[in-house]
């Protein structure tokens, strides 16, 4: 067997980076060609942003092409389209159209401190509720969302949500209350398909939030 190869794909927070592996010694792949693009989401669109071609002669195992190119949006997407030739044979390879090859930029932070990048900025604890009890929803903590993941959350556009979220805060039901925004995550689905819920989709932001609000409530729940 001498035509047994792989060519998979890294998209980092830093780099794309195509990767060759499977190529027997003394026969690398005559040549790969084509052309990477970028595309940001912008709200709820996608939108084009920068091209790289890709001349590749004699390509062996191990990382054989990068494009440096650092995360700027809350979700960004490579699409390629590329040409393999090799020993008189040619195979034609494309995601175009597909959501494969993705990556996040998600943070946690006080509300005016973080941007959007295309996304929107979600209170953890809802702002007006955060408002009714006397706190500042401008320094409280929010995670930088898809704006779809964020339209699907409970106290968005729902005055019944936040009013139940307010009467928790207005009790010093401080547990209660992060629970039930946890809760409320994990019960909607990633509209993605990529994590079973938005509760892990968000992970490490929602834990994030949950130590800061502890701070702002003075409850110490988690120390």
């Amino acid at each position: 067997v001498v035509d047994l190869w792989y060519l998979y794909y890294t998209f980092s927070q830093s780099a794309l980076e195509i990767h060759l592996t499977g190529v027997m010694a003394g026969n690398t792949l005559d040549s790969i060609q084509g052309t990477l693009t970028k595309y940001r989401l912008n709200g709820n669109n996608w939108v084009e942003f920068g091209t790289r071609n890709v001349n590749i002669t004699n390509a062996s195992n191990g990382t054989i092409f990068t494009w440096l190119v650092s995360s700027q949006y809350v979700k960004e997407k490579i699409e390629y389209k590329l040409t393999v030739l090799d020993n008189g044979g040619v195979h034609y390879f494309n995601n175009i159209g597909e959501d494969s090859h993705i990556r996040y930029n998600f943070v946690a932070g006080p509300y005016n401190a973080i941007t959007p990048m295309g996304g929107d900025r979600h209170h953890f604890i809802p702002a007006a509720s955060l408002r009714a009890n006397g706190y500042d929803s401008g320094t409280a903590y929010a995670i930088r969302m898809v704006r779809l993941d964020h339209h699907k959350t409970g106290s968005y556009g729902s005055s019944s949500y936040v009013s139940e979220c307010t009467s928790l805060l207005a009790n010093k039901e401080y547990l209660a209350l992060m629970q039930h925004e946890v809760n409320d995550l994990k019960s909607i689905a990633d509209p993605d398909g990529r994590y079973t819920n938005l509760q892990t989709k968000y992970y490490y932001e929602i834990v994030e939030c949950a130590l800061a609000y502890d701070k702002l409530f003075g409850s110490n729940l988690f120390s």
